[in-house]
C-alpha cells in the first residue's frame, strides 16, 4: 500500500512556494477596505455581484454586449426574444437574452464553489426555457476543470474568473464616461482584482502548507465576515486536491468542504452494507481528525438512541482504528479521543472517534484520506 501512496502522490506534484507576506496581505487588505462597495459586498455576498452585474447590463447595453455576448453565440434573429436579464429564473443566478445571440446562463459562486449535483440541476433548469443557453460557472476560485471545461448533464460547463471578468469589463466601458454609474462599475472592478489577488493568497498552491488557514494570515485577516470567507475558500481549494487522491473506485464519492461551529471543516463518508443508508469515512474540524459513522437507522436524541448507536459503533471497532492512519497523520503515541470504548457523537446520527493533529499539512490530509478510502474498499463493501 505505500507504494500505492507514493506513487499516487509522485503523480500530484508541489508547486514552488509563493513567498506571501503579511505585509502583502496588508496591503490588499487596505485597499479593499477603502472601497465602499467592499463593505456592501461583504453583506450580501453571490446576490450583490448579481445584482450588479444585471445593472451593469440594464445600464450600459453596448458595453456589457461586448463583455458578455463574447460568452456565448450567434445565431438568426428573432424579433419576438427581447434583449434582457432575468434574477433567480429557475434559480438561475443570471439569465441573459438577446434577439441575435443564444441565451447565456451565469452561475456565480464568488466565495464558494458548488459541487457537481448543484450544476446538474442548474443544467436541467437551464434546458426547462425551451432555448439552449451556454453556460457559464463564475467564481473566484479556480475548479480545476481540464481547459476549464466540464461536461455535466449532456452539457458543456465553461470557467470564468472574475478576474478575467474584470478586464472585459473595463476594456468595454467609455473611456470618456466619469458619470456616477461609470465610476461605480470602475469601482466595482478594483474591488473584484484585489479580491482576485487576495483570494490566490489564501488558496492552497503547495502540498506541504498547512491545512488550516496560517496563523499570520489569519491575524491580518481582521474582520470576521473575511475570515470565514477565506477559510471557506481554503478548504474547498483543499477538498479539491484530495478528491485527486481518492483511489478510482471512491471517485464518485466526494470529498466534502463547510462551515460549522465557527470553524471550517472537510469530510468524506463512504456508503456501507452494516446497515441501511449507513456511511463510514473521516472529518476534519478544529484540530480533530475524526474517523466516524453516520447511522440514520438510528437517528434521534433520545437516551435509548444515543445508547444504540453507541453499541452499533462498538461492534464495529475496526471503522475507528487509527493504527494505520498514524504514520499520515503523525499522530503516534497520541491517545484516541474519547478513550477505549466510548465514543462522541453530534445527533441525531454521528458517532466519532478522534486525535489531535497539530499543523498537518495538505500531503498529510491526502496520504491520510487515501488510506482510509483504501481501507473501507478492502474491509467493507461499499455501495454503487
Amino acid at each position: 500500500m505505500e507504494l500505492q501512496l507514493e506513487t499516487r502522490f509522485k503523480s500530484v506534484g508541489i508547486k514552488a512556494e509563493r513567498g506571501d507576506s503579511p505585509r502583502d496581505l496588508t496591503d490588499i487588505l487596505a485597499q479593499l477596505d477603502s472601497e465602499p462597495l467592499t463593505h456592501l459586498m461583504l453583506g450580501h455576498r453571490e446576490l450583490f455581484h448579481s445584482n450588479l452585474l444585471a445593472w451593469f447590463f440594464k445600464q450600459f447595453p453596448d458595453a456589457s454586449d461586448r463583455v458578455f455576448g463574447a460568452f456565448t453565440l450567434g445565431r438568426a434573429e428573432n424579433a419576438a426574444i427581447q434583449r434582457k436579464v432575468e434574477r433567480e429564473q429557475k434559480n438561475l443566478d443570471l439569465y441573459f437574452q438577446w434577439p441575435d445571440r443564444h441565451p447565456l446562463v451565469i452561475e456565480n459562486k464568488v466565495f464558494s464553489l458548488p459541487d457537481e449535483t448543484q450544476l446538474y440541476n442548474y443544467t436541467s433548469r437551464a434546458k426547462e426555457n425551451g432555448d439552449t443557453p451556454v453556460l457559464w460557472l463564475l467564481s473566484l476560485c479556480d475548479p480545476n476543470w481540464p481547459g476549464n471545461r466540464k461536461v455535466i448533464n449532456y452539457r458543456e460547463w465553461r470557467w470564468l474568473s472574475y478576474q478575467e471578468l474584470t478586464n472585459r469589463i473595463r476594456s468595454a466601458l467609455p473611456k470618456d464616461d466619469h458619470s456616477y454609474s461609470a465610476q461605480t462599475i470602475h469601482h466595482y472592478a478594483n474591488v473584484i482584482e484585489l479580491l482576485s489577488k487576495l483570494v490566490a493568497k489564501v488558496v492552497v498552491a503547495n502540498t506541504n502548507e498547512t491545512v488550516a488557514l496560517p496563523d499570520d494570515t489569519r491575524n491580518v485577516l481582521s474582520d470576521s465576515r473575511l475570515i470565514s470567507s477565506m477559510e471557506k475558500l481554503r478548504a474547498e481549494s483543499v477538498a479539491q486536491r484530495v478528491r485527486q487522491t481518492l483511489p478510482e473506485e471512491m471517485n464518485g464519492i466526494p470529498v466534502k468542504s463547510g462551515f460549522a461551529h465557527g470553524a471550517p471543516l472537510l469530510d468524506w463518508f463512504c456508503p456501507v452494507n452494516l446497515a441501511p443508508d449507513a456511511r463510514a469515512g473521516w472529518q476534519l474540524q478544529d484540530g480533530q481528525f475524526r474517523l466516524a459513522l453516520i447511522l440514520p437507522h438510528l437517528a434521534g436524541t433520545s437516551e435509548q438512541k444515543i445508547r444504540d448507536r453507541f453499541q452499533f459503533a462498538k461492534m464495529n471497532e475496526n471503522l475507528f482504528d487509527f493504527s494505520y492512519l498514524d504514520e499520515h497523520l503523525d499522530t503516534a503515541g497520541k491517545s484516541t479521543l474519547p478513550p477505549s470504548n466510548k465514543f462522541g457523537r453530534y445527533n441525531p446520527a454521528f458517532v466519532y472517534r478522534y486525535k489531535k493533529v497539530s499543523n498537518l499539512t495538505v500531503i498529510q490530509l491526502k496520504k491520510a484520506a487515501y488510506a482510509v478510502a483504501h481501507r473501507l474498499s478492502n474491509v467493507v463493501e461499499h455501495k454503487e
